[in-house]
């Protein structure tokens, strides 16, 4: 497993080039070698589309499992078990109690994609604020990312 690097870079210093990097996502982030894809689901853990595929498909998701840690991958729900987008306050809900797992599983590293900016419908500012307080071991795609730094420097 690769070691993880803070400063968004790959153990073997790469980068970009690095065969550490795998899944490419929409915004050109990608997955590094070890992390668990964090995706966006449903409460039935149907994952047929988009990042839920491809978290069955090359991340061990299972399907039935709507929420929570599987192969490596994690399910958070943006949808009910009918598929109907759930309320934002609902889905902070499900990402604070994965940022609570992920506090308490510090030797594990997490990549989150841009849940909810798919499917859903929900945009990069409605779901990245939900990350603001994440722990250290979870990086957050580049969209998620950008919102968050660009709202920091406001505050100064």
């Amino acid at each position: 497993m690769a070691k993880y690097d803070q400063g968004g870079g790959c153990s073997c210093g790469l980068y970009l080039e690095c065969e550490c990097l795998s899944q490419t996502q929409s915004d050109g982030s990608r997955t590094h070698e070890g992390e668990v894809f964090v995706f966006s689901s449903n409460e039935a853990g149907r994952h047929e589309k988009g990042a839920a595929l491809t978290a069955k498909e090359v991340y061990g998701a299972h399907n039935g499992i709507g929420y929570g840690e599987c192969g490596q991958s994690f399910a958070i729900p943006i949808k009910d078990e009918k598929l109907k987008v759930l309320p934002l306050n609902k889905i902070e809900e499900y990402i604070d109690k994965f940022l609570k797992w992920a506090a308490n599983h510090p030797d594990t590293k997490y990549f989150v994609t841009v849940i909810g900016c798919g499917l859903a419908g929900y945009h990069p500012e409605d779901i990245a604020p939900m990350f603001i307080n994440s722990p250290s071991n979870v990086r957050l795609s580049d969209n998620f990312q950008y919102f968050i730094d660009k709202n920091k420097r406001k505050e100064y």
